[in-house]
């Protein structure tokens, strides 16, 4: 036996060799994953977390943006409200909608310059809602209502930077029932149709519009 192992020691030194490189490797592996997942944890420590309320304050609906997470800068936000008006006799590619953006549904936005907590808080008037009230019951009452979708929207955009200035953007689609976050490319196809409204004069005061103004 003896005999026999001092012929192969060649091997089992060779295996030592192989199986002691090969733990090394896994060990540094192992390291560089855990390390890799602690900065990842770190960075996520270290982002700002927008989210966005609603409140109703007589006569005021409030949008309140904030940061719940760490601290952020440069915040800057943007809303758009428009009507839009869809023909549900029509379905698909090939269905028909007409959209009007409202100048001043939300009309003062207050900027906190905070980095932490409220960023912003977006403002509308009594009579913005007093108007959709108004249009909304014209197009209850119009007799070609069964034949529209109608709907009051708007879209927000908050941009903001974290710590290491990394530009930051947010985008969320608001209705009458729910404040929801949306893609880039969503937001995008929004605005796309918002920037049609302001070229071709689409766009009025709210209490300038009239139903005959969406369904003709």
């Amino acid at each position: 036996m003896k005999t026999w192992l001092n012929n192969n020691k060649i091997y089992f030194e060779i295996f030592s060799f192989i199986f002691l490189g090969t733990a090394s490797i896994i060990v540094s592996l192992l390291t560089w994953k855990t390390s890799d997942k602690q900065l990842a944890i770190l960075e996520l420590e270290h982002r700002p977390i927008i989210n966005v309320q609603r409140e109703f304050k007589s006569p005021f609906e409030l949008l309140i943006v904030k940061n719940v997470g760490y601290h952020c800068f440069e915040t800057e936000v943007n809303i758009v409200s428009y009507y839009e008006v869809t023909n549900s006799s029509s379905s698909g590619k090939n269905e028909e909608s007409k959209m009007i953006v409202i100048s001043d549904y939300f009309d003062f936005t207050y900027d906190t310059e905070n980095t932490i907590g409220t960023l912003a808080t977006i403002y509308n008037r009594e009579y913005s809602e007093n108007e959709a009230k108004r249009i909304n019951l014209e197009f209850v009452n119009h007799e070609n209502r069964f034949n529209y979708y109608l709907r009051l929207e708007s879209v927000l955009k908050v941009s903001t930077k974290d710590e290491n200035k990394e530009k930051i953007d947010k985008y969320y689609l608001i209705n009458s029932h729910s404040i929801i976050e949306i893609s880039e490319s969503d937001y995008s196809e929004i605005q796309t149709k918002t920037n049609k409204c302001y070229t071709s004069g689409k766009t009025k005061f709210h209490k300038q519009i009239t139903i005959n103004d969406l369904i003709e």
